[in-house]
């Protein structure tokens, strides 16, 4: 996999691909075809997308309750 490729979209993705389908990272990184350390650079990457992710959502839900 062409790292240099990704899109935040699909890093965000196979995050939640390995959390969800994945036991262990070496089974998602032979899945996908990298090496271990692309994977694990990957789900760092996706783990921070999908915190932002879930934050953002979170001040969203806020202020359409303030309405």
């Amino acid at each position: 996999m062409d790292i240099m490729s990704l899109t935040i979209a699909l890093v965000q993705n196979l995050y939640l691909e390995r959390v969800n389908n994945f036991l262990t990272d070496e089974k998602f990184a032979d899945h996908y075809n990298m090496s271990l350390p692309e994977a694990k650079a990957i789900i760092e990457a996706g783990a921070e997308l999908q915190e932002t992710y879930a934050q953002l959502f979170k001040k969203l839900v806020c202020l359409q309750n303030l309405k």
